[in-house]
């Protein structure tokens, strides 16, 4: 139960942070105020090594996830109803635009464990198309694959509460959806292969699984 304080932000200051999968270096994202850039920094879980290594333009906001070898972040950024989707790097903060998406937003992307691909979750801007769908992409760039969709009952506000991409397994094996049907959540594993869907989704468990992460060791995080 023991605490430290490994770092503190400066005054106005509004840090977003995220751990990497093995725990040994956190993700911080500095934003001072609307408009002004969007500073990226990691330090280690001892408290040393901060370093800033990335700006965003202000005029958006990017949160993003980690790779599983802690090289790169991946993270989508939304604005005017266009979704770019970017490949970071930690090293030097080089970004590579992976997708360009009109009237789509992107609310979760991830690794594959092995660096492969990447998944991602996207909705469409209007009530007009009431899917949300589950896409798989080379994580160098290339051709999206569809590999789950699910029908929306509500309004596109409220999408969140009905399917939600969680992570990949640590094996690379299935991707963890979170759903809501019928006002019951569960957790349930799609099976993948080589970036495509590989049968039907297993049932898991129910209960409200949303903003997980998976660990190195295989344990899912989640908010529930």
């Amino acid at each position: 139960n023991s605490k430290k304080v490994i770092f503190k932000a400066k005054p106005g200051e509004l840090p977003g942070w995220s751990p990497s999968r093995d725990f040994s270096t956190v993700f911080l994202s500095l934003h001072a105020k609307p408009g002004e850039p969007q500073i990226f920094a990691v330090i280690n879980t001892d408290g040393t090594g901060y370093r800033e290594f990335a700006r965003l333009d202000g005029s958006s906001h990017c949160w993003p996830t980690w790779s599983w070898d802690n090289r790169y972040l991946v993270c989508a950024e939304s604005k005017d109803k266009v979704t770019r989707l970017l490949r970071i790097s930690v090293a030097d903060g080089q970004t590579h635009e992976l997708l360009n998406l009109k009237d789509a937003y992107v609310e979760e992307a991830h690794f594959s464990p092995d660096g492969r691909f990447i998944a991602y979750e996207a909705y469409a801007t209007s009530d007009t198309d009431p899917f949300s769908r589950i896409f798989v992409m080379p994580a160098e760039g290339g051709e999206p694959q569809m590999v789950y969709e699910q029908r929306q009952t509500e309004t596109f506000f409220i999408l969140f509460e009905q399917l939600r991409l969680l992570d990949w397994t640590a094996d690379g094996r299935y991707l963890a959806i979170g759903s809501d049907k019928g006002g019951k959540g569960a957790l349930n594993l799609l099976p993948m292969k080589d970036g495509k869907a590989a049968g039907e989704p297993v049932f898991v468990k129910y209960g409200d699984f949303r903003d997980a992460q998976t660990t190195a060791t295989g344990g899912l995080i989640y908010h529930a």
